[in-house]
């Protein structure tokens, strides 16, 4: 069961903030020390995070993206070369900024889902390397290959842009949400994760936006309540909260739970805008 929460109706959690970062933190050494040797439990295939060195040929990315079915791009991001996947052609974008050891593959079903909706959506490798200790360090150079990618598909003709990121890439399109090169029209943030430092600048973003996450991934939850209670200057704001404690791109997977109310929602986002 999910529900959307108000700006009266959202209260505060400090007493159960810092036992959820403490909780974070450990999770966090975790899942590094996993990828550091190259398992990954969900994804036991995967060979490389997105955004590893590894170099997609002219006819794939990831192994999990073709030419046949989306137009493959390579650009200039904040530390080297993006490479890009851009799938469908509609007039409204979609930016899609990446966890930060996940892979462009693991958005690929919802990707294709919305192109086949009438969407242009454009999946992306950031150019850096994953950093191994500073999470929130990752954030402005995420932020900026999200602008160069919302350059981009304005670039290709399309007529509004959203940005969509998961987990630090959440905290990264709201970032990217206030550079005017963006041209962002409307923000969704799945599952925020990272870095509380974000929080004060939040409240310069103006579009509409969308916060969505679970109650069981606790920090998370934690911090985008704490993100929606800042972002008193957006156009619009919805807070969307979850059962269960799936994290970003998995609150879209096919077999997700939750992967229907939380279609709905960006849609419905989209749609409004």
């Amino acid at each position: 069961m999910a529900s959307a929460l108000s700006g009266g109706e959202v209260s505060s959690r400090a007493a159960r903030r810092a036992k959820a970062w403490g909780l974070f933190g450990v999770l966090v050494v975790l899942v590094l020390a996993v990828a550091s040797c190259g398992g990954n439990d969900e994804n036991p295939g995967a060979a490389a995070a997105s955004t590893s060195a590894a170099s997609p040929s002219q006819t794939s990315l990831d192994g999990c993206i073709t030419a046949a079915e989306a137009t493959l791009l390579r650009f200039p991001g904040a530390d080297g070369e993006i490479s890009a996947a851009v799938f469908g052609d509609g007039q409204v974008g979609v930016v899609v900024s990446n966890t930060i050891i996940g892979r462009v593959c693991d958005w690929l079903p919802w990707a294709r889902e919305l192109a086949d909706r009438g969407y242009r959506v454009m999946l992306f490798d950031y150019s850096i390397l994953m950093p191994t200790t500073d999470l929130p360090a990752a954030v402005d150079p995420f932020a900026k290959d999200t602008v160069e990618a919302a350059g981009k598909l304005q670039q290709m003709g399309v007529q509004k842009v959203v940005l969509v990121g998961g987990s630090v890439g959440g905290l990264s399109v709201l970032r990217a949400g206030l550079d005017p090169k963006a041209g962002a029209d409307g923000i969704v943030c799945l599952s925020a994760s990272g870095s509380t430092e974000i929080t004060e600048s939040v409240a310069g973003v103006q579009v509409p936006v969308l916060f969505v996450a679970a109650r069981d991934d606790l920090a998370a939850f934690q911090l985008s309540d704490e993100l929606y209670g800042a972002a008193t200057g957006a156009q619009s704001r919805k807070l969307v909260l979850l059962d269960g404690a799936l994290h970003a791109d998995k609150l879209l997977q096919p077999t997700a739970p939750t992967k229907s109310r939380v279609e709905t929602e960006i849609l419905a986002f989209l749609e409004a805008l």
